[in-house]
């Protein structure tokens, strides 16, 4: 199931290029195949949803994409759609619901980098934020603190230069 967080549309999605450049993507799909899971995964990163390719929601449930519509949305033939999702979801790639919906497989799992380098980001500014204030804590003076005030003789007699006698 999709991870459960609504931050908003992806510029991006990750790519593990060595599973598709030499592992089982390149092995077992012809290159119009490997082009369609690619526009899948755009298509999941871009939706409402992570990880679900969906054009909404009708009565409170996601509808799926007519294969008409998924073919002029990604600029496919339909005959690639119609024999590409049943060997993608054969291998585990991707699910498609009884209403057309297409769900990533291990969506959060290979995405979520993103989430821990989007929530570290908020940490680390969290972060430099409170070390500041504790750094302007540290530095202030502190309200029951009595200001010293150092009379001329001191400063003579402490830092008056050693005589050469």
């Amino acid at each position: 199931m999709a991870e459960q967080y609504h931050s908003g549309r992806r510029t991006w999605v990750k790519l593990y290029v060595g599973e598709f450049l030499r592992g089982t993507i390149a092995e077992l799909l012809t290159l119009e195949q490997q082009a369609l899971f690619l526009k899948l995964l755009a298509l999941a990163g871009d939706g409402r949803e992570p990880g679900v390719v969906s054009p909404g929601k009708e009565s409170g449930k996601y509808i799926g994409y007519t294969t008409a519509r998924l073919a002029a949305l990604i600029n496919c033939p339909e005959e690639i759609i119609k024999e590409t999702l049943p060997v993608l979801a054969k291998q585990n790639r991707i699910t498609v619901d009884e209403a057309g919906v297409i769900r990533i497989v291990n969506w959060g799992k290979y995405q979520s980098d993103y989430l821990r380098q989007r929530d570290g980001r908020y940490s680390r500014k969290e972060k430099d934020v409170e070390r500041e204030e504790k750094r302007e804590e540290n530095t202030a003076a502190p309200e029951s603190a009595v200001p010293l005030h150092l009379d001329s003789t001191f400063l003579e007699t402490t830092w008056a230069k050693p005589s050469s006698d």
